[in-house]
């Protein structure tokens, strides 16, 4: 309540002021047009005056956007006629105001303290979108052969500014915000779209002077550390895509609705990493090769490479934006990914990670056929796998990382030894894997379901004449076997004998075991009757799932 009165009453006092310099403006602008530019004496001549009125005025309340939209015209006109050195030295000092923004003179004593600042934070975060825009006007106006002397501080500036106000939670909706208001869900995808706009702006008239490289590096800071910082904001999702490729059938289970608002930021963000002369393969190397740079800086150049390789799906390995085989610096990304994921702050999105897991473990195989995962890739990707797969909020998303453990498990199949022994035969790799996910992973949901994964490749073996690991003793004698024919097989931290039984009532099994036991039955189950010839020799050991009565003996 409290931040809608003080738009109302700053639109109370200002608008009919508003009304003669938006009139003022325009009549100037008309006549600039006629004349050679010259705004001595008009109302273009005073950009810091008309930035100190105008800029209070953008809010990002549902019921101020008329005079925010009106505001918002007069300063575009201010930075496209108005001396662009002057304009850039004004919105560099806005921007520093906007880290030390005060609660309004309008405030009540009796109002939230949490509510005007919010309000205030939030009205912030359209204010710097909206200088960013004006700096995306006039700079590229500045007649210079060295544009770094302007880039550079209007870079520190706003990246300065986001980082306050980011901190300050102006990217979390709270609930201040009148419902209406698009800010209230895009802050984040706005202040991007600007960034993204500005480097974008800046390619001509940097590439017409000094060498490109040196120049455009604080552009390049400025937008890869934005997108590390607001991507989980406006994250699309990338690994449906990726899922539906390979899956048509499931379109529906894997595809969500999402904001077309955002997927066209993203092509925003392609049009101004092509500006940087940027590609996917060149992103994914700066951003795990040093281990140095800023998270942020890092963060952001992973995921514009991903959106890159999402958006121009390479198909040929001469495709610019086909990232490079396994033996190259990238496959560093996955010491990144656990950094990233760890971050309390800067946390690459579920979508994200999982795209990237999906491009690694089922798209790249098919472009580079010849390219075979170390087994030592896929225990990594199953560290990082294994918690969405088990964990994650989003239904959609834990079906899609449990494809995956699958799809990772049977790309091993019938792989042999290589030269250089650094892979070990097909069949015991995909016995160490799902040793991992069945018997040491520490989410319970995760090791019952994964009895699944064990399930279906015993019965590929068993449709093939061939001899296998799995149609051994290896099998079952194992630690892997030991937990399949066991009904409660305790957690991997736990010290009890696998042969215990625990107490419990009906309650706590139907909570707690009943999918576990039920996956294990169900496998026995099937072996017992496809495999009559007990290839698989599971009539060779003692089963407490056949058998429970044993344990209490």
């Amino acid at each position: 309540m409290y931040f809608n009165v003080v738009v109302v009453e700053r639109e109370m006092i200002a608008c009919p002021l508003l009304d003669e310099v938006e009139e003022a403006l325009s009549r100037e602008a008309d006549g600039l047009r006629l004349k050679d530019g010259d705004v001595q004496g008009m109302l273009f001549d005073e950009p810091f005056v008309l930035l100190d009125f105008l800029l209070p005025l953008i809010s990002a309340s549902a019921s101020a956007r008329p005079t925010s939209d009106r505001a918002k015209a007069c300063l575009s006109l201010v930075a496209t006629l108005s001396s662009p050195k002057e304009v850039v030295v004004g919105v560099g000092q806005k921007l520093s105001e906007l880290i030390t923004v005060e609660v309004s003179a309008f405030g009540d004593d009796n109002s939230s303290e949490d509510e005007r600042e919010a309000g205030d934070v939030y009205d912030s975060a359209v204010q710097l979108a909206c200088l960013i825009g004006l700096y995306a006007r006039a700079l590229p106006r500045i007649a210079t052969k060295r544009f770094r002397q302007f880039t550079e501080p209007a870079c520190e500036a706003t990246l300065s500014a986001l980082s306050y106000l980011a901190a300050e939670g102006a990217f979390h909706h709270s609930g201040t915000l009148d419902a209406e208001s698009p800010a209230t869900d895009y802050l984040a995808s706005l202040v991007f779209r600007q960034v993204s706009s500005l480097v974008s702006a800046m390619e001509r008239p940097i590439g017409l002077g000094e060498m490109e490289p040196l120049a455009t590096e604080p552009l390049r800071t400025l937008f890869y550390e934005t997108a590390g910082r607001l991507h989980s904001f406006f994250s699309l999702h990338l690994a449906a895509d990726v899922a539906v490729e390979m899956y048509p059938h499931a379109r529906e289970r894997f595809t969500r609705a999402e904001e077309p608002e955002m997927r066209e930021t993203w092509l925003h963000a392609t049009v101004a990493a092509a500006s940087l002369r940027d590609n996917a393969p060149m992103l994914l190397v700066e951003a795990t090769a040093d281990s140095e740079a800023p998270l942020a800086l890092r963060l952001g150049k992973f995921v514009t490479a991903l959106h890159l390789i999402a958006i121009f799906k390479p198909r040929s390995i001469t495709d610019d934006h086909m990232p490079w085989p396994f033996g190259s610096p990238y496959e560093k990304s996955l010491p990144f990914l656990r950094e990233a994921i760890q971050h309390s702050e800067l946390r690459l999105g579920e979508d994200e990670l999982l795209f990237w897991l999906w491009w690694v473990v089922v798209s790249r195989p098919r472009r580079y056929p010849w390219d075979i995962m170390p087994l030592e890739m896929a225990f990594s990707i199953l560290e990082i796998l294994t918690p969405l797969a088990a964990q994650s909020p989003s239904p959609v998303t834990r079906f899609l990382a449990y494809t995956l453990l699958d799809h990772l498990v049977t790309s091993f199949d019938d792989l042999g030894p290589s030269s250089s022994g650094h892979l070990v035969e097909g069949e015991a790799a995909q016995m160490a894997l799902l040793r991992v996910v069945v018997v040491e992973c520490p989410f319970v949901n995760m090791r019952d379901a994964a009895v699944g994964l064990v399930k279906k490749v015993v019965l590929s073996k068993l449709d093939s004449d061939s001899e296998s690991l799995f149609l051994s003793d290896a099998l079952f004698s194992s630690p892997l076997g030991h937990s399949i024919l066991t009904a409660f097989p305790p957690s991997p931290t736990s010290a009890s004998s696998p042969s215990t039984i625990p107490s419990m009532t009906a309650g706590d099994f139907v909570e707690h075991h009943h999918r576990g036991v039920m996956e294990r039955l169900s496998l026995v189950y099937v072996l017992l009757k496809r495999d009559t010839a007990n290839r698989v020799r599971l009539l060779s050991f003692p089963s407490l799932l056949l058998y429970p009565a044993r344990a209490r003996g």
